[in-house]
């Protein structure tokens, strides 16, 4: 048999001795034969033998027998790590030895419970099969040299194995498995179903046939989503619940479709919580209107013009003072009526002007005699604020600080940063 030793390990000899070996066998002729092995010593002692051994001149076979007579045993591997990655182990080597690599180096062979699980002729890994996560496994790895008996049989020195390294494979690949399962799980036992038709996309947990079929139970029943281009409706049924649209957002109270059955909507034209047939509030970016459910009482608006008619008109002029304040009060908290229960006991707004602090703050009081719950308010133009400021002044409701201080914060709208040192006007509406 031949024994070969890769290029990048052997000594020049080594090399030239494989030449020969090879001039050797393509010199197999009636004319030409090998008439003998040739034998050349290492500079460790050891000799390296070439051409046909004792198989007879009838039978010869040719060799090459490495470092023949070497009985010392490399050094154990050094620098061997062993870790669990996604259900595997990985077992890694620097490519070093305890006393250095011998000029007879020719492998590190690494071991996983005792089998073989790979070798190594230099710094580098190898990894086991997927394995079972959470199990437990011994790494250990020993080096060998390539010495061989005269007639090229390999006879490698092994050294004495690594201490042995315990590993424990993670259970990335199972958790992510099981995981995976427990979603598909869930969906089953929820029975979700998709299809699309003419309306669009349907998720419902019922099936199609199901759903369109009135002979039976789930016929148009149950929670369900209808997806289109105009936008999204959670359902109860053929009954609205939530409508996301381009426009806004309303929310209905599940019994029907209509603009009746709208609780509350959030639009680009305003904000209304309550229906048309019941009190409901109106909010935009000028005005807050305030619509009873009784056909006897008037609308109460707040910040709007003159075009309103039929609705009674709140100004800073109407309410002035504790006395007129609890009248106001009054009049709100009857409008507002839950359950027989005032919900507003005094109301009282104005228009302020002032010069921003360093840090864009202003301040006024409500005067409601008590801490207000709720505090709107919206900018306009002081006397001495100039036009430019104006167009970019924005209020914020800072903090309500006490019975007598509100903090209103004002943000350039130009830059974002707070507006410092300016004149502002602003109206309010505070509420307790």
């Amino acid at each position: 048999m031949e024994h070969r030793k890769l290029d990048a390990l052997m000594t020049p000899v080594e090399r030239i001795a494989r030449v020969a070996a090879a001039g050797l066998t393509s010199a197999t002729s009636s004319v030409t034969k090998p008439s003998g092995a040739k034998s050349y010593d290492n500079a460790d002692g050891t000799r390296t033998i070439i051409g046909n051994v004792a198989n007879g001149e009838s039978n010869p076979s040719y060799t090459m027998a490495t470092h023949v007579g070497d009985t010392t045993a490399p050094g154990t591997p050094t620098g061997v790590t062993a870790s669990s990655k996604s259900g595997v182990v990985v077992v890694e080597w620097d490519g070093t030895l305890s006393g250095g690599i011998p000029d007879d180096f020719y492998a590190v062979r690494v071991y996983l419970d005792g089998s073989e699980l790979g070798i190594l002729t230099g710094a580098g890994s190898v990894s086991s099969a997927s394995l079972d996560g959470g199990t437990t496994h011994s790494v250990t790895a020993t080096a060998e040299d390539d010495a061989c008996l005269p007639d090229g049989t390999p006879a490698h020195n092994v050294s004495a194995p690594t201490a042995a390294i315990s590993v424990t494979v993670s259970e990335d690949a199972e958790s992510v498995a099981t995981v995976a399962q427990d979603a598909l799980d869930a969906a089953n036992a929820t029975g979700q179903h998709f299809w699309s038709d003419s309306d669009g996309i349907h998720v419902t947990e019922a099936t199609q046939e199901d759903w369109n079929d009135p002979n039976s139970s789930d016929y148009h029943s149950g929670a369900n989503v209808l997806i289109n281009a105009l936008g999204q409706l959670f359902r109860d049924g053929l009954n609205n619940l939530l409508a996301v649209l381009p426009t806004g957002i309303a929310i209905y109270d599940g019994n029907g479709n209509a603009q009746t059955n709208i609780v509350a909507s959030l639009l680009n034209s305003g904000i209304r919580l309550g229906n048309s047939n019941s009190c409901h509030v109106d909010i935009t970016s000028n005005t807050l209107l305030i619509t009873p459910s009784s056909d006897t009482a008037s609308p109460v608006i707040i910040g709007s013009s003159d075009t309103d008619a039929g609705k009674t008109e709140v100004s800073a002029d109407y309410i002035e003072g504790q006395e007129s304040l609890s009248t106001a009060g009054s009049i709100l908290g009857n409008l507002l009526n839950i359950g027989g229960t005032k919900s507003i006991s005094g109301v009282n707004f104005g228009f302020s002007s002032a010069t921003t602090n360093a840090n864009g703050i202003t301040t006024f009081n409500p005067n409601l005699g008590t801490v207000p719950t709720a505090v709107f308010v919206t900018a306009g133009k002081a006397s001495s604020e100039t036009e430019a400021v104006a167009k970019i002044a924005v209020p914020m409701v800072w903090s309500i600080d006490s019975a007598t201080q509100v903090q209103v914060r004002w943000q350039r709208s130009d830059t974002n940063a707070w507006l410092a040192s300016n004149a502002v006007g602003y109206y309010w509406l505070a509420i307790c």
